[in-house]
């Protein structure tokens, strides 16, 4: 595997010996599929036998920041059956 970054839009591809990428980082769908795009382009240009075929957005993250601590050990104690 090699990882590839690029700038615009912000993302990190992970190219496997497959063909197949993964592309993390982006901030819309519409992001992420244009920098894939831009990764199979580059590849394009490396002489390898490109196409864009079966992109698909597989997982979303979502991140927020608490006004407050977050006593990690007494929470994960006091719910030990979820934790």
């Amino acid at each position: 595997m090699i990882t590839m970054k690029l700038r615009r839009p912000s993302t990190t591809a992970s190219i496997w010996s497959s063909g197949k990428i993964t592309c993390t980082g982006a901030e819309s769908e519409e992001d992420a599929k244009k920098a894939a795009r831009k990764i199979a382009r580059s590849l394009s240009k490396l002489g390898f036998n490109v196409r864009f075929s079966n992109f698909r957005v597989v997982n979303v993250l979502g991140t927020c920041l608490m006004p407050w601590a977050i006593r990690i050990t007494n929470f994960s104690n006091a719910n030990r059956d979820h934790a």
